[in-house]
């Protein structure tokens, strides 16, 4: 049955004027062969499903720039999704990636990848490799130490590492010079290193549920925070946000040095 509404769809898309195809949550244990005769396809949605397997077929795709696997069974990709030299946009969240597919490498196109809710431990040399990748995400993975390697991704703006197993941060000087935004939630860390401010374009910091027992001494430093919460339990920009830390009181009504500090005090 799921087949063949997944056959509906693509038949309806061949006489459409779209290059999107949503093949999204329709219970597919595999990527239908009537997908591969596609050769114009731009974007391709496979969210949601049950595939656990992707065929060297998809090559043939060469022109798809956007291709969306979250949530699927996946613990591999083939070497031919090499050959996909205009993916642009690539979704993996949520399958069962133990290491990160080798074969991303390849793929110098790539400006996001959404590797979220897998078991990745590590991540290889990318010095020179993915020079146009502007955001990574790796939330809840099994990340024990900082990725030395992202600091080779000099275009990077977007950075989530949230929910691993971090127990301290490198020292940031001289790299990373474009990153915007940055998420090291859910992590074990109890000290942020003075050189995060080397971050100079960052203006969202994300250290929610950590183990910070004093408020960093970051500003006036960032020239795009311009604020500290402690209070809510969300990600936005121009803030540091320390919610669910172990700060005591004495923390949170120390001086600022000018930084407006969002808190209970001071509602």
């Amino acid at each position: 049955m799921q087949i063949q509404k997944a056959i509906e769809i693509i038949q309806s898309y061949q006489y459409s004027d779209t290059d999107y195809l949503d093949l999204s949550n329709l219970g597919l244990t595999s990527i239908p062969n009537e997908v591969f005769e596609l050769p114009h396809l731009r974007v391709l949605d496979l969210n949601g499903n049950k595939i656990t397997e992707i065929p060297a077929e998809i090559q043939q795709l060469n022109e798809l720039g956007v291709l969306r696997l979250k949530n699927n069974q996946l613990h591999s990709l083939p070497d031919a999704m090499g050959k996909l030299k205009n993916i642009f946009q690539l979704e993996l969240e949520g399958n069962h990636f133990s290491e990160f597919p080798n074969v991303i490498l390849s793929l110098f196109n790539l400006s996001l990848l959404n590797l979220n809710k897998n078991q990745i431990k590590t991540l290889p040399k990318l010095k020179g490799i993915l020079k146009k990748l502007k955001s990574i995400s790796l939330y809840q993975n099994e990340l024990t130490e900082f990725p030395l390697s992202i600091m080779n991704l000099d275009n990077l703006k977007s950075l989530d590492l949230g929910q691993n197993k971090l127990t301290e941060l490198p020292e940031f000087t001289g790299s990373l010079g474009q990153l915007t935004e940055c998420s090291f939630s859910n992590n074990q860390l109890s000290i942020i290193p003075d050189s995060i401010t080397a971050l100079t374009q960052l203006a969202s910091l994300d250290l929610r549920y950590n183990q910070l027992t004093e408020i960093p001494d970051l500003v006036p430093k960032f020239k795009k925070i311009y604020r500290m919460d402690v209070i809510n339990d969300d990600w936005y920009y121009n803030c540091i946000n320390l919610f669910g830390n172990p700060l005591p009181a004495a923390e949170l009504t120390k001086p600022t040095n000018g930084l407006n500090m969002v808190n209970a005090a001071f509602e």
